[in-house]
């Protein structure tokens, strides 16, 4: 993982998955990224960052989302808000948790100083619990 910063995009595997977001239509592409954060098995650090950009995106449909996100995101969310028979928000933040407490990307995180990171974790889940 390529990590330029503590924010839900600011990685590549975020980046990357952004550019498949921008084809996906509807909200099975997110429950799909998110689901795999939530299955069994390691939890590798592209599977984890690709859960917390799609949490971003829930967050977002919900009206909650963060101060900046990346156009792209901005404009998915735009085109889609409304169009979602299923809050995710539950999925959203049991990928989060797991995440949090059972990845590779927190044991990379750990290794940094994880300070930044767990900030704005925090902070997009109480954005999806509105």
């Amino acid at each position: 993982m390529g990590a330029w910063g503590a924010g839900s995009f600011e990685n590549d595997d975020a980046a990357d998955w952004v550019s498949a977001l921008e084809e996906a239509d509807g909200s099975k592409f997110l429950a799909k990224t998110l689901k795999r954060a939530v299955g069994d098995g390691e939890l590798d650090a592209e599977t984890a960052a690709c859960a917390v950009a799609a949490a971003e995106v829930v967050a977002g449909l919900k009206q909650a989302p963060r101060a900046s996100l990346p156009v792209e995101v901005e404009d998915w969310i735009a085109a889609h808000v409304g169009r979602h028979e299923k809050d995710l928000s539950s999925l959203a933040l049991e990928a989060l948790d797991r995440v949090r407490h059972d990845s590779e990307l927190q044991d990379l995180w750990e290794e940094q100083g994880p300070q930044d990171w767990s900030a704005a974790l925090d902070d997009l889940e109480e954005r999806l619990r509105r």
